[in-house]
């Protein structure tokens, strides 16, 4: 199946909304505990909503189901981080959040002829690479 012009530029349009959302998360992380881990919840469920509607045009098929055990634990560490708790689970999450968004951000449009494929970069911390979590 061939996208069309105005197909093509709505996924161009989601991936900039991922990249605004993600840096939405980025710039609230430090505010988990003075506010709640609900708003950190709910930005994460929109960029993997967004990201998911990107993985449904995608041939041959993204699967998004690896990152799912990733993102319950960081929504488990922002739950933690939310309710006051001291013992360092805020670096955890943050090196996490850095993570994801920055594997989320490098999702690549190969727009072909007859398909679109999405292309993440190679993204390693350490020992971790997220790029083949994802």
């Amino acid at each position: 199946m061939e996208y069309t012009e105005k197909e093509r530029l709505m996924l161009v349009d989601i991936k900039r909304e991922i990249s605004q959302n993600s840096k939405k998360l980025i710039e609230n992380i430090d505010n988990i505990v003075t506010f709640s881990s609900t708003r950190y919840c709910n930005d994460i469920t929109e960029i993997l909503s967004k990201v998911s509607t990107l993985s449904s045009y995608a041939k041959p098929d993204f699967e998004l189901s690896s990152i799912n055990d990733i993102i319950a634990y960081m929504m488990m560490l922002a739950n933690i981080v939310g309710r006051g708790k001291k013992d360092n689970r805020l670096s955890e999450l943050k090196a996490l959040t850095y993570m994801f968004v920055s594997a989320i951000n490098s999702i690549q449009f190969d727009f072909q002829k007859k398909r679109f494929s999405i292309n993440l970069k190679e993204i390693k911390l350490g020992n971790i690479n997220l790029s083949k979590l994802i």
